[in-house]
């Protein structure tokens, strides 16, 4: 068993260089041509040095990195809420019931013993008349 598999990947190491294929790298849209000074240019439309290119890059990857940060500051924000939720609702779970809940509770028995009481009341009223 143990030598199939050795087999087996031995064929795949040496298989997978064979069928794995490098893609060719996408060109963007548009022409792109180098100039020398003085040359014309073959196609019309707009001219960039290489410095106007490198700024526009620059600033282009500045405002990808804001945009990350500004999303790990929001992932936290919200990681820092959940956590503060969880506490929270720890710290209520060990106080045990909260007065209010103890209230209603012992509200809501004090109603239906009373009205269990009435019921019982006219009940007795009844047989004895």
């Amino acid at each position: 068993m143990s030598r199939c598999l050795a087999i087996l990947l031995s064929l795949a190491l040496v298989a997978a260089p064979i069928l794995a294929r490098a893609e060719e790298p996408q060109q963007p849209p548009g022409r792109a041509t180098e100039l020398a000074e003085g040359q014309a240019a073959p196609y019309a439309g707009s001219l960039v040095d290489r410095e106007r290119m490198g700024a526009i890059l620059a600033k282009r990857i500045a405002a990808e990195l804001e945009r990350d940060a500004m999303r790990l500051d929001l992932q936290q924000a919200q990681h820092d809420r959940d956590v503060a939720a969880q506490k929270a609702a720890e710290a209520e779970s060990a106080r045990g019931p909260s007065w209010g809940v103890l209230i209603g509770v012992t509200a809501t028995a004090l109603v239906i013993g009373i009205a269990g009481g009435v019921a019982a009341t006219l009940a007795i009223q009844d047989r004895v008349k």
